[in-house]
């Protein structure tokens, strides 16, 4: 079964590509990049911002989740080991939820870098608040996808570990993303988002999906 996202295009070669590095590998999931494509004249403020690009992976490398963006699973291990979407999780995160769990029931998950997905990002989500209530969201969410692949006390103390992290990395580069060229201030300010989105998430579920 594949995944792809509804406002994204993929390369002819897409499936094959992932199906192929399945197959090759003996891996039960595979998956790759997904490319922004912005409208002409979008300023640096959104090019380089981190929020609208996919991680950046070494062709072949092992992962610990995926998202549904741009994915293939077997299907059939995933009905032997019972896994499936966690309905709880309906504001974002239910992918990566379902992911982890794959590493714990035997299978790995392969990054494929020329299994390449490409989106178009709508004039709609270039602004600064959208940006920011992504970041926010994607903390707040935290907790919920650590309870269901770990115990109550290790699930809270990651994500104050990883909370705070952030809210130290965004106030440490909160002047350089500000001042040097080709960076964007979304970056640190995003990173401040998502580190108090970790503590929000302690306290209050997600009522709106970004």
């Amino acid at each position: 079964m594949a995944f792809v996202d509804d406002d994204a295009i993929a390369e002819p070669n897409w499936i094959q590509t992932l199906f192929a590095a399945l197959q090759n590998n003996q891996v039960q999931v595979t998956t790759g990049p997904q490319f922004p494509i912005y409208p002409d004249n979008t300023a640096t403020l959104y090019t380089a911002a981190k929020v609208y690009h996919e991680r950046k992976l070494a062709d072949g490398a092992e992962l610990s989740w995926a998202a549904t963006n741009n994915v293939l699973l077997d299907l059939n291990f995933f009905a032997q080991n019972q896994l499936a979407f966690n309905n709880q999780l309906i504001f974002g995160g239910e992918d990566k939820a379902l992911f982890q769990q794959v590493g714990r029931h035997g299978g790995k998950i392969l990054w494929v870098q020329n299994a390449i997905i490409s989106e178009f990002i709508s004039p709609e989500r270039l602004n600064v608040k959208w940006a920011l209530k992504r970041r926010f969201r994607i903390g707040a969410t935290e907790l919920q996808i650590e309870s269901c692949v770990n115990p109550p006390a290790k699930s809270y103390a990651r994500c104050i570990f990883k909370g705070s992290a952030y809210l130290a990395k965004g106030a440490l580069m909160l002047l350089p993303d500000a001042l040097l060229p080709n960076r964007s201030i979304l970056n640190s300010l995003g990173d401040l988002a998502h580190g108090c989105g970790f503590f929000y998430g302690f306290f209050a579920n997600v009522k709106s999906y970004t």
